[in-house]
């Protein structure tokens, strides 16, 4: 994937969501163009997973989580804004993202580290559809 700009586009890290895979392949598509007409190239995260769907409420159930942390890592790792169309993913990522960022999740964290995703600062920016654009650099 990369970072930078591939024919005069931002590239920046998508996660797209079981269902944009699936059942709503013209949500994936459209949104996919909409953000290149905008100037943002959307480049699928390698061996992404599905996120859950549903945020897990149990403090020590750290496996429903881990996808979602690794979709972080590789957005921080890129030093990108992590961009998803899917509404539920968007809720279950923010949220974990939320847990790896508290003071009062150090639980979490601990056990998440201890697969080595996270090692010290997750990632601060996830981005959901069109109504965060104005967090994009270039616009």
């Amino acid at each position: 994937m990369g970072e930078g700009r591939r024919h005069n586009c931002a590239v920046m890290p998508y996660f797209p969501g079981c269902t944009l895979k699936t059942r709503a392949k013209d949500l994936d598509h459209w949104g996919r163009e909409s953000m290149k007409a905008l100037g943002i190239e959307l480049a699928e995260l390698p061996e992404w997973q599905c996120c859950g769907a549903v945020y897990p409420i149990a403090r020590d159930e750290i496996a429903l989580r881990l996808s979602s942390v690794r979709a972080l890592a590789a957005a921080r790792d890129l030093n990108q804004p992590l961009v998803t169309l899917c509404s539920a993913c968007h809720h279950v990522i923010k949220r974990v993202n939320g847990d790896m960022r508290s003071i009062h999740k150090h639980h979490t964290r601990r056990q998440v580290s201890r697969f080595r995703y996270f090692r010290e600062n997750p990632h601060k920016n996830l981005i959901h559809r069109f109504s965060s654009l104005q967090h994009l650099p270039h616009l």
